[in-house]
């Protein structure tokens, strides 16, 4: 570099203030050097990076204490990202062309640590080619992306019953700015999902999100119906990326392996990446590991990773590079993996493992010990089970454990997300020896009683009265926020059935359990008909939003968004957590790689 340029960079350096989402300062990088960024910031940091040249510009980070690249990628010429920088890792933009660029940027907060360097053995181009992500779909234009974020800020606003549960009308207003500050014209569908995905979560609402099942299906094909899919299954433990299940070629990763990278982007740094978008109640941020994992080999699932991780990290070919660490050895291995479509991925997975899929595919009754029944409810979202009665399968499967005299239940509710209140309710029935009246219930309040009209031609809902106004006999005003639903339109009460079971019951739960199954916890810690073992539960006591839902279709970019209509308001003041097991029990690396289940061998142990 010579003594003008450094001057002249340094003049740059001083005029750069990176600080809130609403200022932007431009970078000037000049041919064959790179801006680094973060050198000496000791927590983590979003930067916001626009490319204002129509050359292609190289992003990475690297690990301050190793010197690894930990995430890398193209930005493309008047392209935009967003990117997190974890405390350990210093954020490099190269310019590998014969021309000088700019870089319009925003933090997050301040930064400490900004210097130009000169590339490292540069070859300089007229044009430096990137490839193509798999994930990336349609070009969008920026008027049509600023009127949908229009649309879906008016619709929340006006109609989620818990925007402001967690946050001011300031600071959701100063988000949604945020979110149409990063839209620009050419954006991807990708990208687009990915930032939207981001701003979502800021509800901390768990029953809002951009929703798989409900996308438009053409668009959901361009995204995600190739071969892109993790051949691993794992469970995040302590940060950790923990093997489960394998159905790639190298058999050498076995059950209980650390994964170290995938990528070339550490464990910790997807993680911290993909946790911006992962459903939360509040501030119980107990769920994200889960969320998180891949867990689900059913074609017809979506496993949030599977979904987000091309977006944050753009796949260039088909497969994954993994660096993984057996438990027991010292050494790390590095492989190859091919990416699967999510049927290949299934088929393997069902051919190598009688559990593959799990508890969300099924319900069972394991009645083999003559001491224990186990009864495994993986999903209360049936209402697509053809030919299935709950009513029926409960009295059979009860009337069954109280003709053998099995003494003892475990009723296994592990990654049950819920679904549906009637089979909780129904099961509830059979546990308590006392009738469960609505006096002291949570009480359902609503924003709105009639959904606007010009929400009407983007939005589907279970519940046509929504559209067209809820009769008043169902609801009183609450206050000036809230209408409250009657009873006629609320809860019911549970009385207990006459078969119901009479020995010690216990439910195991944990995490993944949240909407109806966080309910479910809730009434046993409350009323004492069984005894929660595991790990605390998602959901929240501050209480949860959900019933009745708006499916809502942004027009341009045929994103969807889930958006609740009730508020399950709990009486009192509550606190900002899930549900706290009574025996908390904890899954460690070492039991994943035996094949042990530590709540049930305490069950067992329990019941002798």
């Amino acid at each position: 570099m010579t003594k003008l340029s450094y001057f002249r960079n340094l003049a740059i350096l001083l005029a750069i203030t990176l600080s809130s989402c609403a200022s932007h300062s431009t970078i000037g990088i000049p041919a064959g050097e790179e801006f680094v960024l973060g050198e000496g910031e000791k927590s983590s940091f979003r930067a916001e990076l626009k490319n204002l040249s129509s050359t292609t510009l190289n992003v990475r980070t690297i690990d301050k204490i190793t010197g690894e690249q930990t995430q890398g990628f193209g930005l493309a010429g008047k392209g935009q990202t967003q990117l997190r920088a974890g405390r350990r890792e210093t954020v490099l933009l190269s310019n590998p062309t014969t021309r000088a660029v700019k870089v319009r940027a925003k933090l997050s907060k301040s930064v400490e640590g900004m210097r130009y360097q000169q590339m490292p053995e540069t070859t300089l181009s007229n044009d430096s080619p990137t490839k193509t992500s798999l994930v990336s779909g349609k070009l969008l234009q920026k008027d049509s992306l600023l009127a949908d974020i229009d649309l879906l800020e008016r619709a929340l606003t006006e109609i989620h019953p818990g925007i402001y549960r967690y946050n001011s009308p300031e600071s959701m207003n100063r988000e949604f700015d945020c979110l149409r500050a990063q839209v620009y014209e050419g954006m991807t569908e990708a990208e687009f999902m990915k930032i939207l995905a981001q701003s979502i979560k800021k509800i901390r609402c768990g029953h809002t999100y951009l929703n798989p099942w409900n996308m438009n299906a053409d668009l959901r094909d361009r995204l995600f119906g190739g071969r892109i899919y993790f051949p691993l299954g794992f469970s995040i433990l302590n940060g950790q990326f923990i093997v489960t299940h394998n159905a790639s070629e190298a058999t050498g990763i076995r059950a209980g392996a650390a994964i170290a990278s995938i990528n070339g982007v550490s464990a910790a740094t997807i993680l911290d990446s993909l946790s911006t978008i992962a459903k939360v109640d509040g501030n119980n941020n107990s769920p994200i590991p889960n969320y998180l994992s891949v867990s689900n080999f059913d074609a017809r699932h979506w496993n949030a990773f599977d979904l987000y991780f091309p977006l944050f990290f753009p796949m260039e070919d088909t497969a994954f590079k993994v660096t993984y660490q057996n438990l027991g050895e010292q050494s790390t291995q590095s492989v190859t993996l091919k990416a699967l479509k999510k049927e290949e991925r299934e088929a393997i997975m069902n051919k190598r493992y009688l559990d593959s899929r799990p508890e969300g595919s099924s319900w069972s009754l394991n009645l083999s010990n003559p001491d224990l029944a186990v009864m495994r409810l993986g999903t209360f979202a049936i209402w697509k089970w053809e030919d299935f009665d709950h009513t029926e399968w409960f009295q059979e499967a009860f009337d069954t454990i109280q003709q053998l005299g099995i003494p003892n239940l475990a009723i296994d509710i592990r990654g049950n997300g819920g679904g549906l209140s009637e089979p909780r309710d129904e099961l509830i029935s059979y546990l308590i020896r006392d009738k469960l009246d609505c006096s002291g219930a949570s009480k359902s309040l609503i924003r709105t009683t009639k959904v606007d009209a010009a929400f009407i031609p983007h939005a589907k809902s279970w519940n046509q009265i929504i559209f067209e106004g809820l009769p008043p006999q169902f609801y009183t005003r609450y206050d000036d926020t809230f209408f409250e639903l009657k009873e006629e339109a609320g809860c019911q009460d549970i009385i207990p059935k006459d078969n119901r079971f009479e020995g010690r019951a216990f439910i195991l739960g944990g995490p993944g359990n949240v909407s109806a199954t966080f309910t479910l916890l809730q009434k046993a810690r409350h009323y004492g008909f069984a005894t929660f073992v595991g790990q605390e539960s998602g959901g929240n006591q501050q209480g949860i939003n959900g019933g009745e839902y708006l499916f809502f279709y942004l027009p341009h970019s045929q994103m969807e968004v889930d958006i609740p209509l009730k508020y399950f308001a709990p009486p009192g003041e509550r606190p900002d957590a899930g549900v706290a097991p009574e025996v908390e029990i904890t899954l460690t690396q070492e039991d994943i790689a035996q094949g042990q289940d530590p709540c049930m061998d305490y069950i067992l142990e329990a019941i002798k």
